[in-house]
């Protein structure tokens, strides 16, 4: 059965709105970066090329870094400073960063 966003809006929590979340990121991945991208440690950052100009960046959390803020906070710079790096260094000039899913905080 295909999700609206009416679908998205109505279910807060369980299965269901995982199940949505995994569907989605995996048309990501396949569709606009071809399979090939880059996930960090923790799996909450996935990044890819979406084209030669258009780098792509998944985030689902931003929690789960460390046992305290300070330590969660500094191991979350690393990984954006890799993902960044990355996406540097392959020569892009637009950025696409993807916050739907991302539980806030």
């Amino acid at each position: 059965m295909n999700k609206t966003a009416l679908d998205i809006a109505i279910i807060e929590t369980g299965e269901d709105f995982f199940n949505l979340i995994d569907q989605k990121t995996n048309t990501i991945a396949t569709t606009y970066l071809g399979g090939e991208f880059e996930v960090d440690p923790s799996g909450n950052i996935a990044w890819g090329l979406i084209n030669d100009d258009v780098g792509y960046i998944f985030i689902g959390t931003m929690e789960g870094y460390g046992t305290n803020f300070n330590d969660e906070l500094s191991t979350l710079n690393n990984a954006l400073d890799v993902v960044m790096s990355d996406l540097e260094a392959s020569g892009i000039s637009k950025l696409i960063l993807d916050l739907r899913f991302n539980d806030g905080g």
